[in-house]
């Protein structure tokens, strides 16, 4: 009788092989996860930086039409849910559009907010 219980076989894991696959996988996730988070902002700051360059097409468009920039009302700006955009005028012989970030595509990366005017200079540079 005692050497049938000897040869059962265990199925299953024990508590420490649980707990040590469980923090492998906390480890990998912890590298991993803000990597992916940083590519997902570069990519919506890429997607934000196209809108920005063809709304910049769409004022020399109008300007070589009407001999002046259109107005934010003039223009189509699509709102996201990561960047608010904008166009700040102060004559009708100049324009800014800015993007700020909105609350999960802020990083403190100096990248929240960008700019670019009408002789096509961009800032801040490194985010361009």
């Amino acid at each position: 009788m005692e050497q049938v219980k000897q040869k059962q076989k265990k199925n299953g894991f024990t508590l420490i092989e649980l707990l040590v696959t469980l923090t492998i996988a906390l480890v990998i996730g912890s590298i991993a996860i803000p990597g992916y988070q940083h590519s997902i902002r570069k990519g919506r700051r890429h997607m934000v930086q196209n809108q920005m360059l063809s709304l910049h097409l769409q004022q020399q468009h109008f300007y070589l039409s009407n001999q002046k920039y259109a107005s934010e009302k003039d223009l189509t700006i699509t709102t996201t849910k990561h960047y608010a955009v904008n166009i700040q005028q102060e004559s009708e012989d100049d324009f800014i559009i800015v993007a700020k970030a909105l609350a999960s595509q802020q990083s403190g990366s100096g990248c929240d907010t960008m700019t670019i005017n009408h002789d096509l200079i961009k800032h801040p540079k490194a985010c361009w």
